[in-house]
């Protein structure tokens, strides 16, 4: 099973998505590549993106069976390479990789969803324990999928009002009209079980199954719900009221993805904002940097930086450093304004970037070096040893 949606077999030889959305590529070539994702995600001509094949040879646009195929170790290391990539590009957008066999060679597949505001996002997180790394999506693709599918199937087309998708930064929420056909009770749904079939749209039922979107089967709720716990997010939640008005779906997000997402709002006024690590309001922090002033640090931490100076030696300044550091995560900016530097690029490459190599200190986002949110922490217990 791959992260794509479609069945792979039927895709490579489009039965399901049009010609213009496929390209063949025999081997990688970066810079070809990264132009044909960009294309996809802008999706000027609104075809909702296209797929990208590394691996199989074309002929005025028709795949080469069989396909070439790509080794083992390339397959790593376009991946690696494919990462780094996606990383330059402003905003981040990361397509969605899955090597798969066909035809008894490894080829990639790439799937470039339509629009940069792409929202569904694989995360990696290291753990201490072991060597293994976890990954999952802030959302999985499998369950946002079948919510979808079921508000098509399942609404009233006499009725006018639309199906509403809500992206908040902790949820989304899939609204449909009416609610779920009687004896179909909403506890059995969040319980995970949906025996009776009872449908409104057959034949948009058909059409979903043509495009294996759907089962007909009563297999939708169920599905959502192994989705979400497989992907280890919170239980999925449906709603309605008690004459079943209306159908609501709640996808919460995975509860780890929302360490990436504490980022000030850029359209709200200041006023209403806080800064993303330190939590003071905006009314207290400088607009652009999130600096704030020195009276809002713990006392220590304030006699500290009143007697650190230029003539104060490289370890008790690394030794401050680490302590603000350990207090919370700060930003390089915050910490030059803090410390009243000059140069922050000297600042950055004199201490913060050996400090990280040293292990001193960590960055916030370890996977994403080059975050314009990167901040740095400091284990409590680390900043004690700096400072014997």
């Amino acid at each position: 099973m791959t992260a794509l949606p479609i069945n792979v077999d039927e895709l490579l030889r489009g039965q399901i998505v049009e010609w213009e959305r496929l390209e063949f590529k025999k081997g990688w070539n970066p810079e070809e590549i990264i132009h044909t994702i960009c294309a996809f995600a802008n999706d000027i001509n609104n075809w909702g993106g296209g797929y990208l094949i590394i691996g199989i040879e074309e002929d005025k646009g028709q795949p080469i069976f069989p396909p070439v195929g790509l080794s083992a170790n390339k397959i790593d290391e376009i991946q690696k390479e494919l990462v780094n990539l996606s990383y330059r590009l402003r905003p981040h957008y990361h397509p969605i990789v899955a090597p798969v066999v066909f035809q008894e060679k490894m080829i990639m597949l790439i799937w470039c969803p339509g629009g940069q505001s792409m929202f569904i996002k694989e995360e990696i997180r290291k753990r201490p324990d072991r060597a293994e790394a976890d990954r999952f999506y802030n959302y999985p693709y499998v369950a946002l999928e079948e919510a979808l599918a079921n508000a098509v199937y399942h609404k009233d087309y006499g009725q006018r009002e639309p199906i509403e998708i809500s992206i908040k930064p902790d949820r989304i929420e899939i609204l449909s009209f009416p609610g779920p056909l009687p004896p179909l009770k909403i506890e059995d749904l969040n319980k995970g079980s949906a025996r009776v079939r009872t449908y409104r749209n057959r034949r948009i039922g058909d059409f979903l199954k043509e495009l294996h979107l759907t089962e007909g089967r009563c297999t939708g709720v169920p599905k959502i719900h192994k989705a979400m716990e497989a992907n280890g997010s919170p239980p999925a939640i449906f709603e309605t009221d008690q004459e079943c008005q209306y159908f609501l779906t709640i996808l919460p997000i995975h509860p780890e993805a929302t360490r990436k997402t504490t980022v000030a709002n850029q359209n709200a006024p200041i006023e209403e904002q806080t800064h993303p690590y330190t939590g003071v309001s905006g009314v207290e922090t400088h607009p652009y940097t999130g600096v704030f002033p020195i009276e809002k640090l713990p006392k220590e931490l304030q006699t500290l930086i009143n007697n650190i100076n230029i003539r104060s030696s490289k370890k008790d300044l690394r030794s401050l450093i680490q302590k603000l550091c350990a207090w919370q995560p700060l930003t390089a900016q915050q910490l030059v304004e803090i410390l009243k530097r000059k140069d922050k690029k000297h600042f950055v490459r004199s201490h913060l970037t050996p400090m990280v190599k040293e292990g001193t200190l960590k960055y916030l986002f370890p996977e994403d070096e080059d975050s314009p949110n990167q901040a740095y922490i400091c284990e409590k217990g680390d900043s004690d040893e700096g400072s014997k």
